[in-house]
């Protein structure tokens, strides 16, 4: 579980069209959805995929607001809380930024995690290199099952 301490202070959330939403004061607008995956890897416990779309407004909108952070933790808290699925990310390598994502997210999971397990692999996507993640609880009955779907998948990078 992630630590709920000083998730209070973040962007109000609106559930619309299966996506967690919220604007910041700049206009930037985020969606987190979790797609299931569950059938794709072929397992008996549920695991989603973790999406992040982030849409800028032409003009501004590049101002660092810590409260992105906390809204996007608070999302996954609450995703944690109600449930014990797993999730797969894959960092977005479309600006070449991947590497600073990952650098965030490590940031963020060694500071709040207070009970999820983290595995990682490098993938190779349109002959760019990423890093997919796996996060599930340490409680989590299926480990061995997650990790093995999660190899299984990264080996034929995410083609099934």
């Amino acid at each position: 579980m992630i630590m709920e301490l000083s998730l209070q202070d973040r962007f109000e959330v609106v559930f619309e069209n299966d996506a967690y939403c919220f604007a910041t004061p700049s206009n930037i607008r985020y969606q987190i959805i979790f797609v299931d995956y569950t059938n794709v890897l072929n397992i008996d416990t549920p695991i989603y995929m973790l999406t992040i779309e982030r849409r800028v407004p032409e003009k501004g909108g590049k101002r660092y607001d810590y409260r992105i952070q906390n809204t996007i933790l608070f999302i996954i808290y609450e995703f944690f809380s109600a449930n014990e699925n797993a999730l797969i990310s894959i960092y977005d390598i479309e600006d070449g930024r991947q590497l600073g994502r990952k650098r965030l997210f490590d940031r963020w999971f060694y500071h709040y995690n207070t009970n999820l397990i983290k595995e990682e692999r490098e993938v190779e996507i349109n002959d760019n290199k990423t890093t997919a993640t796996l996060l599930y609880s340490s409680a989590n009955k299926y480990q061995t099952e997650l990790i093995s779907g999660f190899k299984q998948i990264v080996e034929n990078n995410f083609y099934c």
